[in-house]
């Protein structure tokens, strides 16, 4: 069923949303988790709280107040565990998902 929006003169097909776009696209499984974590940037002059949504050996979702002040690469310091380099890798205005430098 094909769908349209706007006037006669400007139609726009609705997008199609295909099953890949639910299918989980890492090779690794993350564990979900409900950990405190302390963002550390600006040579440590600069303190985030967050939470630890879900995490993996390679990376970890994070949920905070805002994320539009995070640099791309950070120290966390993750509740249990060693601090450790992390790189943004998407960000949503409550939301990020990182990996870990090696």
């Amino acid at each position: 069923m094909q769908q349209t929006f706007g006037t006669a003169n400007r139609a726009f097909e609705a997008p199609k949303v295909e099953a890949t776009d639910t299918v989980e696209r890492r090779d690794i499984s993350r564990t979900r988790s409900f950990k405190g974590a302390v963002l550390r940037f600006n040579n440590g002059y600069s303190v985030l709280d967050a939470v630890v949504r879900n995490m993996s050996d390679r990376g970890a979702l994070l949920s905070m107040g805002d994320t539009a002040g995070i640099p791309s690469e950070f120290e966390i310091q993750i509740t249990g565990h060693q601090p450790r380099i992390a790189t943004v890798r998407w960000r949503t205005p409550t939301r990020a998902g990182i990996s870990f430098k090696s």
